[in-house]
């Protein structure tokens, strides 16, 4: 409100409304992006000598190594891993391939991040050595190495909105939980958690944690919030709710060529038109579906094939098969999704509107593109050459004519399913003694929990009474030291207490007279104050008692006339360990007036 002059809440919103560059502004001024080259040293410490061993003393060689740098900033945490993990490859004579993923949502940072090119203030985060050797010196600034850039890869994205990165060996998200409110925490750690591959593992900000999720997480380090997926059966997993938003604008995929002014050329029109009446003339009804059954995308007319089913509508492709097609849909489905091959169906009898028609059913599982992962196309062909049943003198409507092959593959299915449903009651059994040997687990731990409950409510009774003998004490020493210093008080005794280091500790009020100390003065050197004798070498006297350990006493004057005897001596404490020096000063003027009247009357007698 103060850059843009606005007077209230309401005419700045105004003014955000009305100007899209604030909004980018705002947007700008609310990031925080601190980091730095190995920022938290003994996280990449704990990275090098204990995470990168246990990975891959169980690690498969044929995967990569993946990992994940959400909220990356300008990259500092993405290349400093990179350094570490190319220095544990070295040593260990490693070859492994390496993906490094390091995502924010600021595209400047982002950018900058992948430029590599940073000012020269970083010689002060890391090692000569490893400045040397990772970086190349462009004017006044250090280039990343091509060795640790290669593998790292950049992207702008929302943690909360945009799909994650999985299978991640180790997940770096460090002092970005803290910036979230509760249920946003809840939301992502729930992300990282199903991001990790088993015993992976997350990195969180020193003043981080898995909150409510600990339960799925094993923490490595006490010191440093590095914890470890644990993995379960489906159900005692954290629910997740997958960030999936259409691609922004500036994402999606332009085929524009340059100088067209936002239109393909003509040619383009063509090729892609021509495509169309080719894949709608000659290519034959098909279906794309996920591995639920349920429709993705139908190609072509496959209402002979298919019809609406009564009831809710679920678009599983298998209901909605008509006569005939059902069950070879289905098994070839089924098939399919088991061996990962295609399956082909020939002649396959559908009951089309009042006839029968022999159709070659195909069901082929698709693994890329990446889009279409773990889907299955359905192809519909009409069959070629005669028929065995021509369509006059096919069934009538309703009839069935049961086959052979359909037999065996009942048959087939029907044990499939008989050793599914072993298999099932084996885990069933095997799940039932895990829960019972959990739950005797859990009764061990409340006992253990109830024995410690009643240890500390001991343990704490005995503090109360030990609190209590401290507060007596300490009101019995106050007492006495209140004693100790009305004594002193009462004795009109000059005194002066100075510590080791010749500052005052504490005076008695006759010594304020003398010595010009006030209450502020407790802490001063005894050089620093000045004082109304007639000597000038007092500091050097009280050092040199101090030095030496030998004592002095001394009979001085005041400036006004009274005289005192001065006493420099240490102070030592009840174990006779050196404290300090004390100084006493005593009134001697009836003394000396004695002295003075026993000369003036020896001076009297002596004619």
């Amino acid at each position: 409100m103060s850059v843009t002059r606005s007077k209230t809440a309401a005419e700045y919103l105004d003014y955000l409304r009305r100007n899209d560059q604030e909004s980018e502004a705002l947007f700008q001024d609310l990031l925080i992006g601190v980091t730095e080259f190995f920022r938290d040293p003994e996280n990449f410490i704990f990275l090098k000598e204990k995470a990168l061993p246990a990975l891959f003393s169980r690690r498969d060689e044929n995967t990569d190594l993946r990992a994940w740098f959400a909220g990356c900033a300008t990259g500092e945490e993405v290349y400093s891993a990179a350094m570490v993990i190319c220095e544990y490859f070295e040593e260990h004579g490693i070859q492994c391939p390496v993906q490094l993923f390091g995502t924010d949502i600021d595209p400047n940072t982002i950018e900058k991040a992948r430029q590599g090119v940073y000012l020269q203030n970083i010689a002060a985060q890391m090692s000569p050595e490893r400045l040397q050797r990772f970086f190349s010196r462009d004017g006044d600034r250090y280039r990343v190495e091509k060795a640790i850039r290669e593998p790292v890869v950049f992207a702008v994205q929302d943690i909360l909105r945009d799909p994650p990165f999985t299978q991640l060996d180790l997940l770096f998200c460090r002092n970005l939980l803290i910036y979230l409110e509760p249920e946003a925490q809840k939301r992502l750690i729930s992300i990282l958690h199903y991001s990790l591959k088993p015993e992976g593992l997350l990195v969180l900000g020193s003043s981080e944690s898995t909150g409510g999720f600990g339960g799925f997480f094993n923490k490595l380090d006490k010191r440093h919030s590095i914890y470890q997926k644990k993995e379960g059966p489906a159900a005692a997993r954290p629910a997740i709710e997958f960030p999936v938003r259409e691609r922004r604008p500036e994402q999606r995929a332009q085929y524009i060529l340059p100088g067209s002014r936002g239109k393909p050329p003509e040619s383009s029109d063509i090729a892609r038109a021509i495509e169309r009446l080719l894949l709608k003339k000659h290519t034959p009804s098909c279906m794309i579906v996920d591995q639920a059954g349920r429709i993705i995308h139908v190609h072509g007319r496959t209402g002979k094939y298919l019809e609406l089913p009564e009831g809710p509508q679920d678009l599983d492709v298998s209901s909605m098969a008509r006569e005939g097609l059902q069950f070879d849909l289905s098994s070839a489905l089924r098939r399919a999704s088991a061996s990962k091959k295609e399956i082909r169906r020939p002649r396959v009898r559908v009951k089309t509107d009042s006839k029968f028609e022999e159709i070659d059913l195909t069901v082929t599982p698709l693994s890329e593109p990446p889009p279409l992962e773990n889907t299955f196309m359905i192809l519909f062909e009409e069959s070629r050459g005669p028929s065995e049943t021509s369509a006059a003198n096919g069934p009538e409507e309703g009839e069935f004519d049961p086959e052979p092959r359909r037999n065996r593959e009942l048959e087939q299915e029907l044990m499939k399913i008989q050793e599914d449903y072993k298999s099932a009651l084996e885990e069933l059994r095997a799940s039932n003694e895990d829960l019972r040997s959990t739950n005797e687990e859990l009764q061990s731990t409340n006992e253990e929990l109830e024995s410690s409950r009643e240890e500390l409510q001991s343990l704490n009774e005995e503090l109360n009474t030990v609190n209590a003998e401290l507060q007596n004490k300490n009101e019995a020493l106050s007492e006495a030291y209140l004693s100790i210093t009305h004594v002193l008080n009462s004795t009109k005794i000059a005194i002066v207490f100075l510590n080791n280091d010749l500052t005052v500790k504490r005076f008695t009020p006759e010594a304020a007279g003398l010595i010009n100390l006030i209450e502020t003065d407790i802490g001063r050197p005894i050089s620093h104050i000045s004082h109304n004798l007639k000597i000038d070498d007092l500091p050097q006297r009280v050092k040199s008692v101090a030095d030496t350990r030998s004592a002095v006493e001394d009979e001085v004057q005041t400036r006004d006339g009274h005289w005192y005897r001065m006493c420099i001596m240490i102070h030592r404490n009840k174990g006779n360990r050196i404290e300090g020096t004390v100084l006493t000063f005593i009134n001697i003027d009836a003394q000396k007036k004695a002295q003075a009247e026993i000369g003036r009357l020896g001076g009297q007698e002596d004619p």
